[in-house]
């Protein structure tokens, strides 16, 4: 029944392609990160189909690679994620998907309803992350209690939490807003199904109450909330309100690429 989940890859230089590399990078640290930065400025970050359409989102890595890769869309973590690990496999690298929970501007335990995936580089484990709808690292984290680092002007820390769990926080000036708390259990993909089945379905959902898109450039971001557009560059922010369909298709061909 579940056997799309566990598909390899159909074709890795088709998907090198939409992220405008040549060829697949050596399984290293330095190919892992050039494969994170690529897909979060290649790749946006949207639920048109879960907001826009009210489709049920399949994690079926067929149907993935048709709507991302052929189709040239985006997604949200459960499908952009689960995309990059056939991608990081394809190329050599040993994935593991963790399950997560979003608990920025949060006081209080938040559903985990947010995958990512966990890298094997020999004896150590990188957190890495291409389908958050707002800053996440340029780069894989390295799982270690207190690792700092700071890539394409943004600065993340790790903090061990309690069991297998983990914190994500970003540090801004001075100081440190939590992001994304993570287990380092491993997460079968299969168990993912009733939080993605929640996620596009219920209408406490935030998906499915309001439009998210977000793409990184190398300037910055640029992103659309509702009917609110925003472009980050070189941390400088600037807003317009989209007031009309017209406005959003234009806005969606022309910064993210996209022809919904």
């Amino acid at each position: 029944m579940f056997k799309g989940l566990y598909e390899k890859l159909p074709d890795l230089p088709a998907y090198l392609d939409r992220l405008n590399l040549t060829e697949a990078p050596t399984p290293d640290l330095e190919g892992l990160n050039r494969l994170i930065y690529a897909h979060q400025c290649m790749i946006p970050f949207e639920n048109l189909d879960i907001c826009e359409k009210q489709i049920p989102i399949s994690l079926n890595i067929e149907g993935l690679y048709e709507k991302i890769i052929l189709r040239k869309r985006g997604g949200y973590c459960f499908e952009l994620n689960a995309l990059f690990q056939s991608l990081l496999e394809a190329c050599g690298f040993q994935v593991i998907p963790c399950t997560a929970r979003i608990v920025r501007g949060k006081d209080y335990v938040a559903l985990p309803l947010h995958r990512a995936n966990l890298v094997a580089l020999g004896q150590k484990y990188y957190f890495c992350d291409v389908g958050y709808g707002g800053a996440q690292p340029a780069q894989g984290v390295l799982v270690e209690d207190g690792w700092e680092g700071t890539a394409k002007g943004h600065t993340f820390r790790i903090t061990r939490l309690k069991d297998s769990w983990w914190l994500l926080s970003q540090r801004i000036q001075d100081e440190l807003v939590p992001i994304i708390s993570f287990s380092a259990a491993p997460t079968d993909p299969v168990d993912f199904i009733p939080a993605n089945y929640y996620a596009c379905t219920s209408p406490d959902s935030v998906f499915t109450t309001r439009r998210f898109l977000n793409r990184r450039t190398p300037e910055g971001s640029i992103s659309i909330l509702g009917n609110t557009f925003s472009r980050v560059s070189h941390h400088q922010k600037t807003e317009q309100q989209i007031t009309s369909n017209e406005e959003f298709q234009k806005i969606l061909n022309t910064y993210f690429n996209l022809n919904y």
